[in-house]
């Protein structure tokens, strides 16, 4: 069972759920076509084993067109603080794969 949450930004509140379990936190990023709804299905399939969090980004679903400035990435990470997490997996589609790799922090390879 999940808990919906809003989480106020400048601009806009993000509207999320939230499906308690265990470690790690995985954050569902949806596409650009969607909403949090989306990922419905997934994160009751990934809960309790881990901690899963989706939300509507700004402009989508119950998430309001920003009247300030923003970056997606910023709003990521005010959903990871909000979680407390240090670390956390992401997961997206299509638009929200691509702000899963912006978030992501740089990686060396060897």
């Amino acid at each position: 069972m999940s808990e919906r949450f809003v989480l106020a930004r400048e601009g806009c509140d993000l509207v999320g759920e939230r499906w308690p379990g265990g470690a790690p936190l995985v954050v569902l990023l949806h596409e650009g076509v969607s909403d949090r709804r989306g990922w419905r299905q997934v994160a009751g399939l990934l809960a309790p084993q881990v901690t899963v969090v989706a939300y509507d980004r700004r402009g989508y679903g119950e998430s309001r067109v920003s009247t300030a400035p923003f970056t997606d990435v910023d709003d990521v990470l005010a959903i990871l603080d909000r979680e407390r997490a240090t670390r956390a997996w992401l997961a997206g589609a299509s638009a929200g794969g691509g702000l899963a790799l912006d978030t992501a922090p740089p990686t060396r390879c060897r």
